[in-house]
């Protein structure tokens, strides 16, 4: 997740906002195909086309990415700072969650 996290920064650093699809994230993937896979796989999940900006929370209580797993069973999270925080379920569900940007 920490890796995932660091693309995402790297794009909202470059363009000025989130990525909007796993592709856009490719450029920053080069050595970390596995992490890369699992991601498009949907074994992470990532929320799309968010910016800090709009995290209301603050980007370190908002979620903004985790594994496919945490909704039933917690784990490490990605938060919207680039922080990882374990989680149980429940705090999982308690937790502002990113939203993407409306088209």
């Amino acid at each position: 997740m920490k890796q995932i996290g660091l693309w995402y920064t790297k794009y909202h650093d470059n363009y000025g906002k989130g990525p909007s699809e796993v592709e856009n994230l490719e450029e920053f993937a080069v050595g970390h195909s596995t992490t890369y896979a699992k991601l498009k796989e949907g074994q992470f999940i990532l929320i799309w086309d968010t910016w800090r900006s709009d995290m209301t929370a603050g980007p370190s209580n908002t979620i903004l990415g985790y594994p496919s797993t945490a909704p039933s069973k917690g784990g490490a999270v990605l938060m919207g700072d680039g922080s990882i925080k374990r989680m149980t379920h429940k705090e999982f569900q308690e937790t502002p969650k990113a939203k993407p940007r409306k088209k």
